[in-house]
């Protein structure tokens, strides 16, 4: 376990990882139905 958490440092990592692996990006040319999900929470 790391001694003191740095979220600059592992946001940095992290961030460049998902780029890499382009993890965010969609493809519009789906067969597949439109579909969302909403979700309410009420305190």
């Amino acid at each position: 376990m790391i001694a003191k958490y740095n979220p600059q440092e592992i946001e940095e990592k992290w961030q460049q990882k998902w780029a890499e692996d382009r993890l965010y990006e969609v493809s519009e040319a789906s067969t597949k139905p439109k579909w969302y999900a909403l979700s309410m929470h009420v305190s």
